[in-house]
């Protein structure tokens, strides 16, 4: 049956994309460096290359991709299920294949458990896409805070 066929890259893209999910988790941080001075520093601060606003740059376009992709694999496994599998289940359970439906079944079990953790995967995108932007939007403000002190308005009064 396709179905079973179809698990194992699912399987084994979810297992690719945690890879990423860890690696961009090492790029922007655990969220402790506020704590640490010097750590802090790094994240907020550019040298002359803009070698740390380019890698948020970097991060945001990659996790922007990569949730667009997870959406389409999503989409793809949903509607193959929707308009191949379950008919197929419904017309082995109605010419009394009930083996046949039962192993069907399970795999299309197997493979939405995959999609429950590919889900989960596209949320964590989604928040570490909002942490670098975060961090990318804290870079330049210092940068032009810096770089350009004439900017820093004094607030006023308007009662």
């Amino acid at each position: 049956v396709m179905a079973t066929y179809i698990f194992q890259p699912l399987l084994e893209a979810w297992e690719g994309w945690k890879t990423l999910t860890r690696y961009i988790d090492g790029v922007l941080g655990t969220g402790d460096e506020i704590f640490d001075i010097e750590a802090h520093d790094n994240l907020i601060f550019d040298d002359d290359l803009y070698t740390r606003s380019r890698r948020y740059f970097w991060v945001i376009n990659c996790l922007n991709e990569s949730e667009r992709t997870i959406g389409l694999n999503i989409h793809t496994w949903t509607h193959y299920r929707d308009t191949h599998l379950l008919p197929l289940s419904e017309d082995l359970l109605r010419a009394g294949n009930g083996k046949v439906k039962k192993e069907l079944d399970s795999t299309i079990q197997r493979c939405d458990e995959i999609l429950v953790n590919l889900e989960k995967v596209k949320k964590q995108f989604s928040e570490q896409r909002a942490k670098a932007v975060a961090l990318r939007d804290g870079v330049i403000l210092l940068f032009n805070l810096l770089c350009f002190p004439s900017m820093i308005r004094e607030p006023t009064n308007t009662t």
